[in-house]
């Protein structure tokens, strides 16, 4: 049976929802481990003041050490976003993990924080993925569905994800571009740009993003922020996922990618609705031009506690 780690970074989930979760892990045949202290604070705020916090970060840092230790695990599977994450990078800074961390942390949101970091110091991919609390990981849909069977399946080294570009007058400058895909919540990775920890793009990066409940002088701000990161003339192409409940997020990209000169592409199925499909960052990808307006993106195939962390 396969053994994965459960960790909460962020904000509490409610026991229902981990219970629905921890009964969808078992029809997987997925075995969790579950430290104590992780299980007690899951649910429950840190204080008063901040019910926002599933617990202190001092306890949250130690049981991502207690997880990152043992050798049967190969994959951390977070229980909720919300926030949380850049509390914790401080502490993460003075912690031992970082000599031997070689998880894969799977999660989305808030998580996007604490991905890039471990990417940052110790090289290691990460699934932008349901997590244990969300209906997408526990009640699935139909496509949701399928894919978890197909994952299930392990025949497959790649998958092919097509999207499609916003602009008629922006696109590839060749046919075919390979590079990092890196990226995660665009609020989140945003909230990393002028600190320490502000996350690099190197040469030939492929952007993915998406987003919940940004109004669109939200959008406009944060992408105006982005566009003014130390990297971004490194970035080749951004690919969207969600943008769930912005619906004016696609034009203000559309207008903001032909400002800046990066070809944009929407449809990744991925981000804070349903259908959510995971997708690796974090590795080596491939964007093909099939047409004026259509490309595909070449990902490496990710599935809880298989090793298909490889270059597409």
């Amino acid at each position: 049976m396969k053994i994965i780690g459960l960790w909460n970074s962020g904000s509490p989930v409610a026991k229902a929802e981990i219970k629905k979760g921890l009964d969808r892990l078992d029809a997987l045949g997925i075995s969790a481990i579950f430290p104590k202290e992780s299980r007690r604070w899951a649910s429950r705020p840190e204080s008063a003041t901040r019910k926002f916090l599933a617990g202190p970060d001092s306890t949250k840092v130690e049981v991502l050490e207690e997880l990152s230790s043992s050798r049967e695990i190969r994959d951390i599977l977070a229980l909720r976003g919300g926030y949380g994450g850049l509390r914790l990078l401080p502490l993460l800074d003075k912690s031992s993990i970082l000599k031997r961390y070689d998880k894969i942390l799977w999660g989305y949101s808030d998580l996007t924080v604490l991905q890039h970091y471990l990417f940052e110091k110790c090289g290691t991919p990460w699934v932008h993925a349901p997590m244990v609390g969300s209906a997408s990981f526990h009640t699935p849909n139909a496509i949701e569905a399928r894919w978890w069977k197909k994952a299930q399946a392990q025949k497959l080294s790649h998958e092919l994800l097509r999207v499609t570009n916003l602009s008629k007058t922006l696109t590839l400058k060749r046919s075919e571009i390979s590079g990092p895909l890196l990226g995660g919540n665009l609020a989140s990775l945003v909230s990393m740009m002028g600190t320490p920890w502000e996350p690099r793009f190197p040469t030939s990066t492929i952007l993915f993003l998406e987003d919940i409940h940004e109004p669109a002088y939200k959008i406009d701000r944060l992408l105006q922020q982005l566009g003014g990161h130390r990297d971004i003339a490194n970035v080749k192409a951004v690919v969207l996922g969600h943008f769930t409940e912005s619906p004016q997020a696609f034009a203000l990209f559309k207008l903001w990618s032909e400002a800046i000169g990066i070809p944009t592409f929407k449809g990744i199925l991925a981000g804070h609705q349903a259908p959510h499909l995971p997708i690796q960052l974090g590795s080596r990808v491939s964007l093909e031009r099939e047409s004026s307006t259509r490309c595909r993106l070449v990902v490496p195939f990710s599935y809880l506690g298989c090793d298909f962390t490889g270059p597409a």
